[in-house]
Parts: C-alpha cells; sequence; structure tokens
C-alpha cells in the first residue's frame, strides 16, 4: 500500500526551497556575507520572491533559527529519558549541521534576531524531563541541562576537529563513546539511577 502524502503548494514548496538555502548559505557564512539575491540564486527563485515570502533578510534567518531549534525540540521530545534526549539531541545536530551553524554564525555576526528573549523549547523540553525523571541531586536541573547542551552541541558541531584531536577516525564509534559519557554526567549531575 502507498502512503501518500501531501503534496506541497506551489507558495509552501517555494517557501522550503528559500528556507534551504538560507540555512545552507548561513550555515556557511556570516549573515552579512550573505545576500537576498545569493540565497534567491540557490534557491532557484527571483529575489523578490524571497522578499515576497519573507520581507528581510533578518526576518529569514529569524526563521531558519526558528525552525533549527524547532526541529531539535521534535527529537528531544520523542526521548524515552533525560539522557536520550541529550543523545538525540546531539546525534540530530550532528546529522543537521546547517541550521545551527546558521545559529552560530547569527550569533558570531551579532545579528539581532526579532525575539527579545532567544526561546529554546529543546532546553525546557531536557529539564522538564529531567525533573519528571525524578532528578535528586541539589544541582539545578537547568544547570544540568546546560552543561550537557554544552557538550553535546560542542561535539556535534565541532565532531571533525574533536575526531582529529582524539587522533580516532572511526565517527561512529567515538559518536558512542561520546554519547555514554554525556548520558553518564547527565546521570551523576543529576542523581538518576543508572539505566541497565
Amino acid at each position: 500500500m502507498r502512503v501518500q502524502r501531501r503534496a506541497l503548494r506551489p507558495r509552501e514548496e517555494v517557501q522550503e526551497r528559500i528556507l534551504a538555502a538560507a540555512t545552507d548559505l548561513f550555515g556557511t557564512r556570516l549573515p552579512a556575507n550573505v545576500t537576498v539575491r545569493d540565497i534567491a540564486d540557490r534557491a532557484g527563485v527571483q529575489h523578490s520572491l524571497v522578499h515576497r515570502h519573507f520581507k528581510t533578510k533578518d526576518r529569514l534567518l529569524a526563521e531558519v533559527v526558528s525552525r533549527t531549534i524547532q526541529d531539535y525540540a521534535d527529537v528531544v521530545a520523542q526521548a524515552s529519558d533525560p539522557t536520550e534526549g541529550f543523545v538525540l539531541g546531539m546525534n540530530h545536530i550532528a546529522e543537521n549541521p546547517a541550521g545551527f551553524l546558521a545559529l552560530a554564525s547569527a550569533r558570531i555576526g551579532q545579528t539581532r534576531l526579532e525575539q527579545r528573549r532567544p526561546s529554546f523549547p529543546g532546553a525546557a523540553l531536557h529539564r522538564q524531563q529531567l525533573k519528571a525523571a525524578g532528578a535528586t541531586r541539589e544541582l539545578d536541573p537547568a544547570v544540568v541541562t546546560v552543561a550537557a547542551l554544552a557538550m553535546a552541541s560542542g561535539w556535534a558541531l565541532f565532531e571533525d576537529w574533536w575526531m582529529a584531536a582524539a587522533g580516532r577516525r572511526d565517527r561512529r564509534a567515538l559518536r558512542s563513546e561520546i554519547a555514554d559519557v554525556i548520558r553518564r554526567l547527565v546521570q551523576r549531575e543529576a542523581g538518576l539511577e543508572p539505566r541497565d
């Protein structure tokens, strides 16, 4: 039996192509070094369509960042326990680096996103998962969350560099070992019972 998927309407298809192109470009260059014409050329559309769908380059960057952090939260929500959430998140970043590199390039380039306070729903989910699992240590689950996020995202974004620094070439095995370190860190610092 064939599963039918809803076809994208032409408007949605154009938006998706523009977002994909913007994500790739913002993931390789600082936002100041990306033009609307660059994005349009990469997407295979007229530059006026970028303006029509997203108004400004800054709004487009904000949409790339918003989607990136929402996709991360969607992945974390699939976890069966808090440690798995961090590992799923790390793997998601490593396998989809462009959006996270775009987020980093916006920060490095001091691009002012339209939100006053950045929101990261994945971090809120991590904290909720820790609390629901019965984190017993006095260390604030928010601190455990940001420490594990820093480690997981740092690994994922610089995986090639860290592999070279470790003198290792076995990406899958080394990533698995890093995931185990993150699991143990979260378990220990949150006071969770290790899984069998």
